[in-house]
């Protein structure tokens, strides 16, 4: 599974692959996820400070395989 975070700077890639995950700068060639936004929105999604919907209102998109997206960003908590 690959993840490009996209922001005004160069793209990041995070690769997930047998239980351990690397990083490196650039594109990747079909990421799965794509984040593109403020990078301190991207982090505040990754670290469940904000939720999906949160994180739409303030300008992030996020495109790419919808079971991906499940699977990787932290879901609101049960009420």
């Amino acid at each position: 599974m690959s993840i490009e975070l996209r922001t005004a700077s160069s793209p990041v890639v995070i690769e997930v692959s047998g239980g351990s995950a690397t990083t490196r700068l650039g594109p990747a060639a079909a990421p799965d996820l794509v984040p593109r936004g403020e990078p301190r929105i991207i982090l505040a999604l990754f670290s469940g400070q904000l939720t999906v919907g949160e994180v739409a209102d303030r300008g992030l998109e996020i495109s790419g395989d919808a079971s991906v997206r499940q699977g990787v960003l932290p879901q609101p908590a049960a009420a």
